[in-house]
């Protein structure tokens, strides 16, 4: 997150998966309330209409042991609200996922 400098991995959702529609409705009622004040750990459409897929910030998960490009599932494990106290969001939010073993 280079607002904070905190690391974070993007887990990138497609407009098929249905996660997209669940994280476009909580991005736009997050700037409905807030406006720009609060980093919401999504980056999608609704801040720039070039994207496609919704990108999830994570606090970091795979340690350096998940490829990028391939598809994983995970399951989202803990949300923190926290005080930026920085010049551009008030607040943000810690989002903790973690990888689901295929069965």
């Amino acid at each position: 997150m280079p607002q904070t400098g905190n690391p974070r991995d993007v887990l990138s959702v497609g407009p098929g998966d249905p996660l997209a529609v669940i994280l476009g409705g909580i991005s736009n009622a997050v700037l409905q309330t807030y406006d720009q004040q609060v980093w919401k750990g999504i980056t999608g459409p609704e801040q720039n209409p070039n994207f496609s897929d919704y990108w999830l910030w994570v606090e970091p998960v795979s340690g350096g042991q998940l490829e990028m490009g391939r598809r994983y599932n995970f399951q989202i494990t803990q949300c923190t609200p926290f005080p930026c106290g920085g010049d551009v969001f008030s607040h943000g939010v810690s989002i903790k996922a973690s990888v689901i073993q295929p069965v």
